[in-house]
């Protein structure tokens, strides 16, 4: 199944899980261009997430602005294997709120596809852009302008991990 959402749409996630792709093999587009993408803002909770619990997910062309709420822990959270977020554009970080770490991976995310994002976060605070936190296989990070002053790196690999097939390329 595709799930559309039309241009100028705005959404606030405002708790864990608030939204919550569990239905394996959807994809959720975001159509426009610019500033007119859809909006998914996150506020009121430091654990207010989207989570990624089914396998073959994918969101694309949507605006993500992370600063509603300082200290957010892992708005993205992936869980499953084959998913993908792609042709986003991120704000992590302002003067006013900025994430822990802006994605999470799980072990379960074999396959994990970062790919073609913007991702912006010009003030300090953020750990991390990506922290891959367990031992997936397959994992690729490509094609992607991550700017920021992050506290530990762009993408970290948490807890030094053994990932095995992972394709970092043609970063920024």
């Amino acid at each position: 199944d595709v799930i559309y959402v039309m241009p100028g749409h705005s959404e606030t996630v405002i708790a864990a899980a608030g939204i919550d792709l569990d239905v394996a093999g959807i994809s959720v587009v975001g159509l426009g261009n610019g500033r007119n993408r859809p909006l998914i803002s996150f506020t009121t909770a430091v654990g207010a997430d989207i989570d990624f619990d089914a396998a073959n997910i994918k969101l694309t062309n949507f605006q993500l602005d992370t600063t509603g709420i300082d200290a957010l822990t892992g708005p993205f959270d992936i869980n499953a294997a084959d998913c993908e977020i792609s042709h986003c554009e991120i704000l992590a970080a302002d003067a006013g709120g900025q994430p822990t770490q802006l994605v999470v991976t799980a072990t379960a995310a074999a396959r994990f596809k970062f790919v073609h994002n913007d991702v912006r976060s010009p003030d300090a605070g953020a750990n991390s852009a990506i922290q891959l936190v367990g031992t997936e296989d397959g994992v690729e990070i490509g094609w992607n302008h991550i700017y920021g002053d992050f506290a530990v790196a762009g993408i970290e690999n948490a807890a030094a991990n053994v990932l095995t097939n992972i394709n970092i390329h043609d970063n920024y």
